[in-house]
């Protein structure tokens, strides 16, 4: 997503980043369809986690990065 405003000097400063950050999280963690996508996510891994497959393992690890950045971005 695109920072659309911008300090005096042309350039968006930190803490106007971390404010657009924070509330595309609390966006993102409210939208009932993103947790559905992502609990549908998670049971799918689940099976294929259980199953052993390494493809299960990779998904997995790339949904728990997305859910780490949503909890780690300052509210």
């Amino acid at each position: 997503m695109e920072v659309t405003e911008q300090a005096p000097t042309g350039g968006a400063t930190q803490k106007e980043l971390r404010s657009e950050d924070a509330r595309i999280t609390e966006k993102l963690m409210t939208d009932s369809a993103f947790i559905s996508k992502v609990q549908s996510a998670l049971e799918a891994v689940a099976g294929q986690v259980l199953d052993g497959l390494l493809e299960g393992a990779s998904r997995l690890r790339q949904i728990l990065r997305v859910l780490r950045s949503l909890l780690t971005t300052t509210w």
